[in-house]
């Protein structure tokens, strides 16, 4: 079985929690760029031992590593898409074998896939991700619940009344809703590749849905929880991120029960494991 890891797996191996030998019994164990990301950024001394040890439990167990969001989202809508120049093995070699988290600077091209050469800290490009991300969730769950996105900017929570809650869950569990979502992964590599806006066709979408369904109801019902439960918080992108990769039987691996009982609650227990399930 393939086995996408979150991020907390590979701090688990680091730490000695989780025996690489037994999670890989007959899997593979596979790294996405989100690993890197959220491993080799906003390093601080106090998490720097940890990050380090992650680093290198990547480098020693992966089995391969996965591409860009992006590009594999190209890859499913069939759109031709130059592969950002991202330095992932260096950066965690980097990483894995220094003495201290000053001297690390690592740059990530500031438009992944774009032709432009600037770049940007990958501090500062896992921040304006988790920044846009967070506002589009905010601002989607502030039109339906009012004063949401005020009570967030004040550290506060404001959740839909419970008799609004069935409405809610309905709309954004129907089958026009998903494909809304997986639609907008079409748009985002169109924007990713400063192609013109447009729409995929019937037969596209159609095609596409069926490779993109687990990950456009997961990402359904955490707006849900949003608007519902608990508040984003900071590592959801990229959590969210590694649905995008289940498909030809990929499940992910990871020992966050929040994306357990999210997975079940969208009808998809089925492509979470957890890694003492193994």
């Amino acid at each position: 079985m393939d086995l996408v890891a979150d991020t907390n797996v590979w701090y688990d191996i680091g730490a000695g929690t989780f025996s690489p030998s037994t999670l890989k019994n007959g899997n593979r164990l596979l790294a996405t760029p989100v690993n890197h990301l959220e491993i080799c950024s906003n390093l601080t001394a106090r998490s720097f031992s940890e990050r380090k040890a992650a680093a290198s439990a990547i480098l020693n167990h992966r089995d391969d590593t996965l591409e860009d969001p992006e590009t594999h989202l190209a890859n499913l809508w069939g759109i031709k898409r130059t592969p950002p120049s991202l330095n992932i093995t260096a950066d965690l070699q980097r990483l894995a074998s220094a003495a201290n988290p000053i001297a690390l600077h690592m740059t990530v091209p500031l438009y992944p896939g774009s032709k432009t050469a600037a770049s940007v800290g990958l501090s500062q490009w896992r921040t304006a991700h988790w920044d846009n991300f967070r506002d589009g969730i905010v601002q989607a769950i502030d039109t339906e619940v009012s004063g949401y996105a005020k009570a967030r900017a004040n550290g506060r929570f404001k959740y839909l009344p419970g008799k609004n809650q069935p409405t809610l869950k309905a709309r954004l569990n129907s089958a026009a809703f998903r494909d809304e979502l997986i639609e907008s992964t079409y748009r985002r590599v169109l924007v990713s590749e400063g192609k013109r806006q447009s729409s995929p066709t019937k037969a596209l979408l159609t095609k596409t849905s069926s490779q993109l369904g687990p990950y456009a109801s997961v990402y359904a019902q955490y707006i849900i929880g949003c608007a519902c439960t608990f508040a984003p918080q900071p590592n959801d992108f990229g959590d969210l991120e590694s649905f995008l990769y289940l498909q030809h039987g990929r499940v992910l691996l990871t020992s966050e029960k929040r994306w357990h009982k999210i997975a079940k609650a969208a009808g998809y227990a089925n492509i979470v494991v957890h890694p003492r399930d193994l």
